[in-house]
């Protein structure tokens, strides 16, 4: 959910962000991401002021392509394939920060730092 992890990004003042289990994304064709909320007709990219609202919303989704080429044990930014480095920045922009650790894997040092 972007749009959550975006008002997140903007009340805590968070520059970046450390994105965990991607690897877990590795075997699917396709990712669906959550970048507004239908209320009423119109989208919004910021979640309801009430939380009455919320059982009345309808998610919109963006749908990005999967990765060619699997992620996990990924050591660099370089072994991800485009599709993942594009799903970064896709993160980045909408929220409002980089991406600047990436877990890739269950050990420890399985830890990309961008």
């Amino acid at each position: 959910d972007l749009v959550l992890l975006k008002y997140s990004v903007q009340i805590n003042g968070v520059d970046e962000i450390a994105l965990m289990k991607m690897d877990v994304l590795d075997e699917l064709d396709e990712l669906k991401v959550c970048v507004g909320y239908e209320f009423c007709g119109k989208v919004y990219d910021t979640p309801p002021q009430s939380q009455a609202h919320y059982s009345q919303i309808k998610p919109v989704f963006e749908t990005l392509p999967g990765w060619q080429k699997p992620i996990a044990h990924a050591k660099s930014k370089a072994d991800l394939d485009d599709n993942a480095r594009a799903y970064l920045k896709k993160i980045e922009e909408f929220a409002g920060a980089r991406v600047a650790v990436l877990s890739t894997g269950a050990e420890r040092d399985e830890t990309v730092y961008l």
